[in-house]
């Protein structure tokens, strides 16, 4: 699972409960399907990044070919280091 909220809901079931985790679609793998724009292409890298630091955001975008940025949140600029 992709940076997904359901791991947090699953550390609160019961045991006694069985939950089956079905496979779905990423947002980023939706997206670049709907608008017919690949991820990368031939031997280019792809990085997922969880993006909670205005620092590491402009160092993950000058090392990377292509680039996934994750939960970046509505207090981005509260919480970023520059």
């Amino acid at each position: 699972m992709t940076y997904s909220t359901y791991t947090y809901v699953l550390e609160h079931i019961s045991d006694d409960v069985e939950v089956e985790t079905i496979a779905g679609i990423t947002s980023f793998n939706s997206i670049a399907a709907r608008l017919n724009i690949p991820l990368m292409i031939g031997d280019e890298d792809l990085k997922v990044v969880s993006v909670n630091r205005k620092l590491m955001f402009y160092k993950e975008i000058e090392n990377n070919q292509n680039l996934v940025l994750m939960k970046i949140s509505r207090d981005f600029e509260k919480n970023s280091d520059n």
